[in-house]
């Protein structure tokens, strides 16, 4: 059981950076990548290799924040 939960784990890391103007308007830049390997891609469906799939995403949030 605890072999499963292990194999669908996905480990990451997070970097980012925002601004927030006076107004309360604000932009931000986030950036994750994987550290472990997305389950699922076996050396039998690539034809023999091993393939070093890992997930990894970019956010650019656009927000407001009021001063109520």
């Amino acid at each position: 059981m605890i072999d499963a939960f292990a194999k669908s784990l996905d480990l990451s890391a997070r970097v980012g950076l925002g601004f927030q103007a006076k107004g309360g308007y604000g932009i931000g830049f986030r950036y994750l990548v994987g550290l472990s390997n997305v389950e699922g891609f076996e050396a039998s469906r690539s034809g023999g290799t091993d393939p070093d799939f890992k997930n990894s995403f970019i956010q650019l949030p656009v927000f407001f924040k009021s001063s109520k």
